[in-house]
């Protein structure tokens, strides 16, 4: 139950909280690597809505940009080595065994932070 509830305050929590640490969390599955900084996992043990397919940005990483948009990629070159990027992440993490989320928060833009830790 106090993971649950972790796990809820952790989603929904404001600004006010934007700095405090909500633990760590083994990850279940990799769904995908958004790009060089951002993973999409899943939480089986944490209710689906708040586990299931949630976005991580890695704490104190920043990559190039690979998509279009406002907060997208300025140029071509960008957009290679946020690729390059992406494509470093989607092979280390593929082959972990395991991927645990620590020191989780609230980062900037209310995005869920973690340092992500692979094999320990």
């Amino acid at each position: 139950m106090n993971l649950m509830m972790t796990a809820f305050l952790f989603l929904f929590s404001g600004n006010v909280l934007a700095e405090q640490s909500y633990g760590s969390l083994q990850v279940d599955q990799l769904h995908k690597v958004v790009d060089g900084d951002t993973i999409m996992v899943s939480i089986n043990h944490v209710h689906p809505l708040l586990g299931d397919r949630i976005k991580i940005r890695v704490r104190d990483i920043d990559t190039p940009e690979t998509s279009k948009g406002r907060y997208g990629y300025k140029c071509q070159q960008e957009l290679e080595l946020g690729l390059k990027a992406k494509g470093f992440a989607e092979e280390f993490l593929s082959n972990a065994d395991s991927i645990e989320l620590m020191n989780i928060s609230r980062g900037k833009y209310f995005r869920i932070a973690a340092d992500v830790y692979v094999q320990g």
